[in-house]
């Protein structure tokens, strides 16, 4: 990859994989603002990232015009292929894996984690760093990390899926609900990918298709409330989902892009109750799973009827 700055290497892969995934038509425009949104970080480390792309020749600067994609969805993915091995995202990986079966603690020291990561301090500095940028790690004071609070438990896992049906359902039912043709159209592009036998998606795919989803879906309702709301609970779903997506058979993965597909059908119909009902069922099927999983460990509360 051009970028030589680990950062700028990092984020370069994200908009790639984002771009590829959204099967953004080449020649479209790029804003430095609206990719900062996106990556979440400032505009700064985004022109690097820009200039980085134009080198490899995915991106084009046109003067007094701005940035624009200069490859297609097969070339962006082909480049994607040939990409080495990423370590950042491996360790970040790890990191996330690690926290979730125990083997770290909330709490950690710089020393503790070189220990505990011996191999490049460079890349264990930026795989941290990504996670901050994830709202899952925060530094404390001193030299000292923390992981952000998360669902650590089936029974919070439950409370998460109760509190969304009350959300998100009704969201698709809020007065002047709208989804840009252009973002619907794109999702439905992204999901039937991750359907295509042709292709074995990974289960990050899979992951970052459906918060997209959901966090999407949380905006059209125009409600700031709403869609923090969603952007939280995508946050403190990532270490439990990290648990489950990678073991999860593809099938399962498959029928909830399948249902999400159904719900776009639904909104693009401009049948709101159908498309909430349709996701009360998609929420319902899954808090059903985790619930079965809190009763058989002892730690469910009774079901509300």
């Amino acid at each position: 990859m051009g970028a030589t700055n680990p950062l700028h290497a990092d984020l370069a892969r994200q908009f790639i994989q984002w771009a590829a995934a959204q099967r953004l038509p080449a020649g479209t425009h790029l804003t430095e603002l609206g990719l900062a949104q996106r990556l979440a970080v400032s505009r700064t480390p985004v022109r690097a990232m820009l200039d980085a792309l134009v080198a490899m020749r995915l991106v084009e600067w046109r003067p007094r015009r701005g940035y624009f994609l200069a490859a297609d969805t097969a070339a962006l993915e082909q480049h994607l292929r040939a990409l080495p091995d990423d370590r950042i995202e491996a360790l970040y990986n790890r990191l996330l894996m690690d926290r979730v079966t125990g083997r770290l603690p909330s709490r950690c020291s710089e020393r503790e984690l070189r220990a505990l990561y011996p191999g490049s301090r460079t890349q264990l500095e930026q795989a941290l760093l990504k996670l901050v940028r994830d709202g899952l790690l925060r530094r404390r004071r001193g030299l000292g990390w923390e992981f952000a609070d998360a669902h650590d438990s089936p029974q919070a896992e439950l409370e998460s899926y109760r509190f969304r049906l009350l959300i998100e359902c009704n969201a698709l039912l809020a007065p002047g609900f709208k989804l840009d043709a252009a973002r619907l159209a794109a999702m439905r592009a992204r999901h039937r990918a991750l359907l295509d036998p042709a292709r074995q998606p990974r289960w990050t795919e899979f992951w970052n298709a459906n918060a997209e989803f959901h966090e999407t879906l949380a905006a059209g309702a125009g409600n700031r409330f709403i869609l923090n709301a969603i952007r939280e609970q995508n946050r403190l779903r990532r270490l439990t989902d990290l648990a489950d997506y990678p073991s999860m058979p593809r099938e399962r993965r498959a029928r909830s892009a399948s249902e999400h597909l159904a719900i776009l059908d639904a909104i693009e119909a401009v049948d709101m109750p159908r498309a909430a009902a349709q996701m009360r069922e998609h929420l319902q099927s899954a808090s059903d799973i985790v619930a079965a999983r809190a009763v058989a460990l002892g730690t469910a509360s009774p079901r509300p009827h």
